[in-house]
């Protein structure tokens, strides 16, 4: 019996077959190729996911995962043509921890980032329920908008069945990272660039040159532990032949502290009667290019000529380029693909090119493959598609995989400052290098002290190839080289004294493979926190009952579309003033009971400035202290072992306003959290010396629509030493945790400092910072595919004990 298809593209209507049911078609009319549904219903595929989905559907919240191989969209790019009447919408899908809170969408103030002149690219992040301001098109607080719980995703979680997780690599010490200002520009290669040298056939790639690259050009197949993706990768390293380059988000790794994948499959020849496998490993990351460098090893068949990589700087506008790739995978065969496309742009940033802007050509599955230009040489590496418009795609630069392969600087990590023996401040400090081919000689730092910058800025001076003039005011530059082992470098700088009006500046630098010195932008160097005296203390904690205590607890949530170092962040602030009195204490542990001194407050903070207050909250802040009574108990070192709310006033409201009601349960069930975020664990032995860890793990709700399933924070707490603050002697402690999901699919990282008064082992001042990367897809209207956002979420944690009351 015929059954009747439709193109989700073109609406083109067909009498197939009932055969044909469930299978794959493509469309005569407009190419697409699409799933003929049981009940008729026409899909369309998208990359490597060959589930169905209904075509031209009216855009509503819901659930999706990520394709490791989609690709980022452009950080910026213009805005206009959004109608009116187009509906925004958040689509988040996935679990995503947040200390047991539920981040919302909050789709409209994002939008209001996204189509004011950038939209970002793809990445991942989370706003908590009680974050979410609904704003009208007047920007005034909405309170009437419904809460929509959204499922968010771990960072590059693929479309199919999840695997067997592998254990969380050990948790580091937790710096402040001192990334420089200006990354350091791609070196000029000894490659001729494309403009000087003589095009062969007009820019038209010759079947020998084609043949060349397809036989480089490789098929990636990356098990991972929430699944497996699919990407490109190409032979492009002559001084190692066993080395393939792709992009890190086609390996899973472009988010900071992401985990390596659990194998990398490589098909040379891909299709072909001759292919061949290999597996393979990941040498290096380039977050901020979102390059990786793979290694083969020594495979048992011969290895093809890599291509050779060129700047992009003699590009222009209309040249010809060629696109090599699996686009979608296998759903259209192993067989690589090979289009013609060309330049439409080449965007900038800091003065060097950023991106290849491409017209056609890029699809999902391109995802790190070469770009080449006439001549058969890599210009670009495939990198993002516009997913509203497949037409403009996205290259990497060729300058920045020499900047990688040649080593380059990921970041300077400043630790916690201490006093030496002869009263002078050191700072350790570690400066992670990207190296893969481990051709870095040497790494260093120059350390000098300087006039304060104009402004608020940290401001950097530039990178350079030669040494860096001193500017007038600079003390005498000194030079520390670092202890390098692959891939950090660490030494400890003795401070200088530092003049009034003064601050102390660093430079990094490195030597590579050629001898050849780069230096990294020169910054201001903040330290982490005032110097401790490294020594050993007694940490006890010890209450006494009836002691009143005022407790200021603050939740921000920051929101920065696009990636790390974007400028366009909000800001969700939650204010809180407690009184905490001791109701009970033991040697076993103690009893806490907290009640709201004064009103909570939740504002929104845009990028402008401009602050916004949550409605919702506005109507009930009043009532918290009267109706909102709970208790905590601790156990003797510290822990949060159980909390609760006498439920009864609020049973008692929900009779009259069940929202009202609801609504504070939930904020107060977000303040608990923020309490046990700020909980510090002391040494079960009672005493510490310098640098001495010890290991706690925590349990946390990972909330999704119609499920929670338990989460696990694992903390390594540091002594650091000992400072004097208000007559006061006060212990140091970092706090460095992993938190992840079921089977390791959900990953994030918490850091953190607290100050405990040796007198009594409480805590005075603690800090937390938990910091997500998530995907989001966003539909500007009924009829557009939805775009996926990268988008980075910081939950900052902080509380303060005051003197008693």
């Amino acid at each position: 019996m015929p059954i009747k298809a439709v193109c989700p593209e073109c609406q083109t209507a067909y009498q197939l077959a009932d055969q044909q049911a469930g299978k794959n078609v493509r469309c005569k009319n407009c190419q697409e190729v699409f799933t003929v549904d049981t009940s008729s219903r026409p899909t369309a595929i998208r990359g490597e996911d060959d589930s169905p989905a209904p075509a031209r559907a009216k855009p509503t919240m819901m659930a999706r995962r990520r394709d490791p191989d989609e690709e980022d969209e452009p950080r910026r790019g213009p805005t206009q043509g959004v109608k009116k009447k187009n509906t925004l919408v958040w689509l988040l899908g996935g679990a995503v921890v947040g200390f047991g809170m539920l981040l919302l969408a909050c789709g409209g103030l994002i939008a209001y980032l996204l189509f004011r002149d950038s939209p970002p690219q793809v990445a991942n992040v989370t706003p908590p329920p009680q974050a979410a301001l609904a704003v009208n098109p007047q920007g005034q607080p909405q309170p009437q908008q419904p809460v929509i719980q959204p499922n968010i995703p771990p960072p590059w979680q693929p479309d199919s069945q999840p695997v067997q997780g592998q254990p969380v690599e050990p948790v580091k010490a937790a710096p402040t990272r001192a990334k420089p200002a200006e990354p350091p520009p791609p070196p000029r290669t000894e490659v001729a660039r494309p403009s000087e040298e003589k095009r062969s056939n007009n820019g038209q790639l010759t079947d020998t040159g084609r043949e060349r690259v397809k036989r480089a050009t490789v098929y990636l197949r990356v098990k991972l532990p929430e699944g497996t993706g699919m990407g490109t990768g190409f032979f492009g390293c002559k001084e190692a032949r066993n080395i393939i380059l792709t992009n890190a988000h086609v390996v899973g790794m472009l988010a900071p502290d992401s985990m390596r994948p659990q194998s990398i499959e490589v098909f040379v020849n891909s299709g072909e009667a001759d292919e061949w496998k290999t597996s393979a490993r990941v040498l290096g990351v380039d977050h901020a290019s979102d390059l990786a460098v793979l290694d083969i090893g020594t495979p048992s068949h011969p290895v093809p000529e890599p291509l050779t990589v060129k700047p992009a700087t003699g590009l222009h506008q209309l040249d010809k380029v060629y696109v090599f790739g699996f686009p979608h995978g296998e759903l259209l065969g192993k067989g690589i693909t090979t289009v013609s496309a060309e330049v439409s742009a080449l965007r900038s940033k800091n003065g060097h090119i950023d991106r290849i802007q491409v017209n056609g050509g890029i699809d999902h599955g391109n995802s790190g493959g070469p770009i080449v230009d006439g001549n058969g040489d890599v210009v670009g590496v495939s990198v993002a598609v516009w997913s509203s418009n497949k037409q403009i795609g996205f290259a990497i630069p060729g300058e920045h995989v020499h900047a990688i392969l040649d080593g380059r600087i990921s970041d300077l990590a400043i630790q916690q400052p201490y006093f030496t023996s002869e009263n002078k401040v050191a700072v350790p400090v570690a400066m992670n290098m990207i190296d893969p081919r481990n051709l870095v000689k040497e790494v260093g730092l120059d350390v000098w002290v300087g006039d304060k910058p104009a402004g608020s800025k940290p401001g950097a001076r530039p990178t350079a190839t030669k040494q860096p003039q001193a500017q007038a005011g600079d003390s005498p530059h000194v030079y520390y080289k670092l202890n390098y082992r692959t891939p950090e470098g660490k030494a400890e700088l003795l401070l200088p004294d530092l003049p009034p009006g003064k601050t102390y500046w660093t430079q990094p630098r490195w030597i590579n493979a050629k001898g050849q010195t780069h230096w990294a932008s020169a910054n201001t160097m903040t330290l982490s926190s005032e110097p401790v005296n490294r020594k050993p203390s007694n940490l006890v904690l010890r209450h006494t009952q009836g002691t009143k205590r005022a407790l200021d607890l603050t939740i921000e949530n920051i929101f920065k579309v696009g990636n790390d170092d974007a400028d366009d962040a909000f800001r969700v602030r939650t204010n809180v003033t407690l009184a905490e009195t001791v109701t009970s204490a033991g040697s076993n542990g103690s009893l806490l009971s907290l009640r709201y001194k004064f009103p909570p407050s939740r504002d929104l903070v845009l990028p402008s400035g401009k602050e916004l207050h949550d409605g919702r909250l506005e109507q009930i802040k009043s009532e918290f202290p009267r109706l909102i009574n709970s208790v905590i108990q601790l156990d003797r070192l510290g822990n949060i072992t159980h909390q609760s709310t006498d439920n009864r006033p609020l049973r008692q409201l929900a009779q009259s306003n069940r929202r009202q009601a609801d609504s504070m349960k939930d904020f107060h069930e977000m303040i608990q959290q923020g309490l046990e975020a700020l909980s510090v664990s002391l040494p079960s032995g009672g005493s510490a010396n310098p640098l001495e860890g010890w290991k706690a793990e925590r349990q946390l709700p990972i909330d999704t629509p119609g499920k929670t399933e338990t989460g696990k924070l694992d903390v390594t707490f540091t002594y650091q030493g000992v400072r004097k603050r208000d007559g006061r002697d006060e212990a140091v402690i970092s706090m460095d945790g992993l938190v992840r999901g079921k089977d390791n699919s959900i990953g994030g990282r918490a850091s953190g400092r607290f100050l405990v008064d040796l007198s009594n082992g409480q805590t005075i001042l603690a800090e937390t910072t938990v910091k997500l990367q998530l995907k989001a897809l966003l539909s500007s209207s009924e009829e557009e595919q939805p775009r996926e956002l990268r988008v980075v979420a910081i939950m900052k944690f902080r509380m303060q004990r005051k003197r008693e009351l």
